[in-house]
């Protein structure tokens, strides 16, 4: 649904699917050129997994991109993380991508 989203705002996305491995989507991200990785957490993602999968996907990724999460099972985590944009619905984060553009473009 976010990859919808983020489209119809003029976003280019490019879904990985699920579950891919951290490493993985570090390359993918690095080779794509990607600005924002963007992750959604279902209410079935155990809270004790969450953080370390983000702590984790911040260190290994170049600190030029951007990690956006959200998804049922985000708006359970109490504290934002260094590094790391959570947003509690759709709306933030369209309003985050119309920023993300206007910014990257008056950058040009």
């Amino acid at each position: 649904m976010a990859e919808v989203i983020f489209a119809e705002q003029g976003a280019q996305t490019i879904n990985l699917g699920r579950s891919i491995p951290l490493n993985d989507l570090k390359l993918a991200a690095i080779a794509g050129r990607a600005n924002i990785v963007a992750l959604s957490f279902s209410h079935s993602m155990p809270i004790r997994r969450i953080k370390p999968i983000l702590t984790h996907l911040r260190h290994i990724l170049p600190k030029n991109v951007e990690v956006w999460v959200g998804g049922s099972g985000i708006k359970i985590k109490k504290r934002p993380q260094e590094g790391v944009r959570i947003f509690s619905g759709f709306e933030e984060a369209i309003v985050a991508i119309q920023e993300f553009a206007k910014i990257n473009r008056d950058k040009k």
